[in-house]
């Protein structure tokens, strides 16, 4: 079975045959009588029909080239007018002739796709083609650059309207703008980003919320760089960062970076370090975090006010500087405090003695942050004396002596610790060395009781056995406040009930004397001692000694003036003592 080339072949081969006679004949002088005479065998009939067949065929001729144009337009799907500005090759023109034969189209819908395909053209190069004067007159310079341009207008239209692959930048879930390089917008972002900074001089953070989401866009719709950064520039929102000293998740203070965040920590441990002390640890009680914050610049405070605050506070500090005359009383009662909260916010108070000039707290500042100290200290320390108490069943109750002073010694103590702010809140004993033993003090003191001669069944009892030499009431014209019991010099005096001493000294006219209180108001009074025997502040029993019978102040005689003072009235001792 023969194939569609060589069936193409043998098909061509014919018509160029028939062709070639059409034309052997048409281009043979002969007239057009002997013509048709050798054709048809009819001289004279067929004249007519003769002369009209060779005007039609000098017609069809120009309608073949006509023909031959168009098939060779359609063929090749060239542009129309086309052809008439080149010059064709010749094999190229017997072909495309070869296509016009009687009966062709009706066999090209036939065969259609089937018998194009089976036809050989001959091989021909465009180069072949010789552009002719037609074309260059008709085809100016602006005619091919406007063509040129219409052709990237139309490429371009139809690739802005492919759909390729993008990112949507959005920022807090708002589409902002639309881009093929990710990397790119990064990049663009850490730009903007650095601009800040210079401009700042501080770091800078962002509050919004960027993300990249994958997407399908037109071309057309795709942000340039440009457009791009003048976007972000406007919808993105950056602030300043400094850094922040969190304790327990709660911002406390504000510096300006990392660096001297560390160091005001640093310090506000060392701060709290024990002297000449092993360090075992130093740690903070809370939860102490370092963190960018973005905070206003007029936020941020320098180092040594952030020390300041994480170790005294942020309550208004009040010091009271000490003056002539103050005392830890004094200072408390002026300012509604009592003396143990004055002593709890002054750590360094030793007992109660004052230099003038002293800074003495008056609030008390409680810290941010705590530092937790574990240390080891070795430190001397005194070690006192014992006081051993002898009984001396002749001497007075209330007199005492000493047989042997006491001597302190002292020991060598490693401690464990444990400090917070600067205070001790626990001391374990590690070692212990004795450098020197103490020796006890012995004191002897005195059981026998003051007893009256003379007693009876009131609520005080007689300071000292004796005549009464002047009652309670008017004397001399002026009013006696107690009552004189006449006594020897150097007599004991016992109290008359059990109470505290309130004063113990000289008092004008009354001489040495002793104040005591009992309770429910009741006070009574020892006047004109030649000794005193008791301080202020000591409790004493009913009968123990308080002092010993002189005659100082306004005195004509050793005696005891005896006072009892109820609700803040002077009494007759009579109704007490009875």
């Amino acid at each position: 079975m023969k194939s569609n080339q060589e069936n193409s072949h043998g098909f061509l081969d014919r018509l160029k045959e028939g062709l070639s006679r059409i034309v052997q004949l048409s281009a043979a002088k002969h007239p057009l009588s002997r013509l048709s005479a050798s054709l048809f065998g009819q001289r004279a009939k067929k004249i007519k029909i003769l002369k009209e067949r060779y005007r039609h065929s000098r017609l069809r001729e120009s309608c073949h080239k006509e023909r031959t144009r168009k098939d060779l337009l359609n063929y090749f799907h060239l542009p129309e007018n086309l052809l008439k500005y080149f010059r064709l090759p010749e094999n190229l023109k017997s072909a495309v002739h070869k296509l016009h034969f009687k009966g062709f189209k009706s066999l090209y819908f036939r065969l259609s796709e089937k018998l194009i395909s089976a036809i050989h053209i001959p091989k021909f190069s465009l180069f072949q083609l010789s552009v002719t004067d037609s074309f260059r007159k008709y085809f100016s310079r602006k005619t091919a650059v406007g063509g040129i341009v219409f052709a990237l207008v139309i490429s371009l239209l139809i690739g802005a309207n492919l759909k390729i692959d993008a990112y949507a930048v959005e920022v807090d879930g708002r589409k902002l703008a639309v881009t093929t390089e990710k990397a790119s917008a990064e990049k663009l972002v850490l730009d903007l980003k650095a601009e800040k900074v210079n401009i700042w001089k501080r770091k800078v953070d962002m509050q919004q919320k960027l993300a990249y989401r994958p997407v399908k866009v037109k071309r057309y719709q795709v942000d340039n760089f440009i457009e791009l950064k003048n976007i972000l520039n406007k919808n993105l929102t950056f602030v300043a960062v400094a850094t922040g000293i969190k304790v327990n998740g709660q911002v406390l203070v504000v510096v300006s970076d990392d660096k001297t965040a560390e160091e005001v920590l640093q310090q506000l441990k060392d701060s709290f370090k024990p002297d000449n002390a092993n360090i075992e640890a130093v740690t903070f009680a809370e939860k102490v975090e370092i963190a960018d914050v973005p905070v206003s610049l007029k936020e941020v405070v320098p180092a040594p006010q952030a020390l300041q605050l994480l170790k005294e506070g942020r309550q208004k500090k009040v010091v009271h500087i000490v003056k002539q005359g103050d005392s830890l009383w004094t200072i408390a009662r002026a300012n509604d405090m009592h003396v143990a909260d004055l002593l709890k916010v002054n750590t360094s108070i030793r007992g109660e003695h004052l230099n003038l000039g002293q800074e003495i707290n008056l609030v008390a500042l409680e810290p941010m942050l705590s530092v937790v100290v574990t240390a080891q200290k070795t430190v001397e320390e005194i070690l006192p004396y014992k006081t051993i108490v002898e009984t001396d069943r002749n001497g007075w109750r209330g007199q005492q002596k000493i047989k042997t002073r006491g001597v302190n010694g002292s020991r060598e103590v490693t401690y464990k610790l444990m400090m917070k702010n600067g205070s001790i809140v626990g001391k374990e004993v590690l070692d212990q060395k004795i450098l020197k033993a103490a020796t006890n003090q012995v004191v002897v003191r005195g059981s026998k009781v003051v007893v009256a001669s003379r007693g009876g069944g009131g609520t005080l009892g007689w300071p000292i056995s004796g005549r009464i030499t002047s009652g309670y009431g008017r004397r001399w014209g002026q009013m006696h406040t107690g009552m004189d019991i006449d006594g020897y010099k150097g007599q004991p005096v016992g109290a008359a009930a059990a109470g505290v001493v309130v004063s113990a000294g000289r008092d004008g006219g009354y001489g040495k004397m002793v104040t005591l209180r009992h309770g429910n108001g009741l006070v009574t009074k020892y006047a004109h001692l030649s000794k005193i025997e008791v301080s202020v502040g000591q409790n004493v029993e009913r009968g123990d000694l308080i002092g010993l019978v002189g005659s100082t102040g306004r005195s004509t005689g050793s005696h005891l003036h005896f006072e009892v003072i109820s609700g803040g009235r002077f009494q007759n001792p009579m109704k007490y003592l009875k």
